[in-house]
Order: C-alpha cells, then structure tokens, then sequence
C-alpha cells in the first residue's frame, strides 16, 4: 500500500491530474489532490494488519507463519 504513494501508480497519477473540456480533456496539477480520510483509513487498516503479521513471526509459539 505504501509503495503506491511512492512510486508512479494510479493513486498518484489521480491525484495530478484532472479532467477538462478543452484541448486533450486532461491538465496537470501542479498540487496534488489532499487525500480524504478514506484514504487515510484505508491505509490505517492495512498498516495494521501487516504490523500483526509482523508479531505472528516474532512469535514462537505460532505454527502458522
């Protein structure tokens, strides 16, 4: 998750660019789009997950790792 804000993804071309009714239909931003808190629940949540995963192999009495 984290690496799609870092690298040239969809997340971050979405947020440079935007839709217009004149010349190809697209323009750049020159600031991105501000995430909303979805954005940032999402990657709350899934930071958490991988953090759990994390103590499950720290773990020794957990077989399932």
């Amino acid at each position: 998750m984290l690496s799609q804000y870092s690298h040239a993804s969809v997340l971050v071309i979405d947020e440079y660019l935007q839709v217009t009714d004149t010349g190809p239909g697209l323009a750049l931003r020159i600031e991105p789009i501000e995430p909303n808190g979805a954005t940032w629940t999402n990657m709350l949540a899934a930071s958490l997950v991988w953090a759990g995963r994390a103590i499950d192999y720290l773990d020794k009495n957990r077989v399932r790792r």
